[in-house]
This record gives structure tokens, sequence and C-alpha cells, in this order.
């Protein structure tokens, strides 16, 4: 699955996407502020960024500007959150090179929709979603743990026999 760099201070937020992200079965990257993030990034590239707007060292915008002045970071989607739905901070982080502005709280389906249109798979149901997130035991013998894959017709769990 894809390689994704998450930046947020808070640590609730960041249990939040490591959360998301770790049953829909994609490797996640954590970070505490934008130069971790910018960082990790040049270490190895990323499918995809999220940003959270206000950090320490360097925020969400700057993040942007920093990985979009590296190799890989010209194509890489970047999504910035932030609670501010005031314009001039939507417009300053799109002329930073955002791809994407997201207002907290985020939603985890809006989130997942988010992940899907950027990562261009198909759609995921809310009933599989439902099986890996609750670790739900199937047959009275496998319990789901994760998501490995899935496309338009299937969807590949991780379970424990």
């Amino acid at each position: 699955m894809a390689r994704i760099i998450v930046a947020d201070d808070g640590i609730i937020q960041r249990k939040f996407y490591e959360s998301v992200l770790e049953y829909l079965g994609h490797e996640q990257v954590l970070c505490k502020n934008g130069q971790e993030a910018v960082d990790a990034f040049k270490e190895k590239a990323a499918d995809l960024v999220i940003l959270d707007y206000e950090m320490p060292v360097m925020d969400g915008a700057e993040a942007c500007k920093e990985i979009r002045h590296t190799p890989g970071g010209i194509k890489v989607p970047i999504i910035i959150v932030s609670a501010h739905d005031e314009e001039e901070f939507v417009l300053k982080c799109m002329n930073a090179g955002a791809n994407d502005y997201i207002l907290k709280p985020v939603k985890e389906p809006h989130l997942i929709a988010k992940l899907k249109n950027f990562l261009q798979i198909s759609s995921l149901h809310k009933n599989e979603l439902d099986l890996a997130q609750n670790q739900t035991v199937v047959a009275d013998r496998f319990k789901i743990k994760k998501i490995l894959g899935y496309g338009a017709h299937s969807v590949v769990f991780l379970a424990e026999d």
C-alpha cells in the first residue's frame, strides 16, 4: 500500500491518523513538526503527505514549500489540515503548493475519501472498514487484523487464526 507522511504536533491527532492508516494497510511515518516531515520525505519519498498547519519548528505551509523543492516532492499529493477556515489561511496553503485543505476536526470518512481520491484507489465499503477496525472474528476462527490491499471487487485482510 501507500507510504504516507503525517505531521501534527498533537498526540491525539497523530494517534487518529495512525489508527486510520494502519487499518487501511498504509505505511505511516508520524512526525511532530514540519521539519521532521521534510526530513522524512528527503530520506524516502512518500505517496502522500498530510501536514497540520500550526506546528512548532516549521508550520505546514513552510513544510509544503520545502517538500515541493525536493526531487520527489513535485508530484506528491499534499493535504494541509487546519482549524482556520478563513480564506487567507486556505490561500496561503494552496499557494504554498498544497493539493487540498481540510478543516479540523478531521472526520474519518472525509479523510478516507481524500485518501481514495489522491491515491487513486477503488472504493472501500464501510462494512469492510469496520471488519478491520473492530478486529472482527470470522467463522469463529479468524480475527481480522488489518486490510492488506483492495481493488474494485475484493478486499484482502490480514487475519490471525
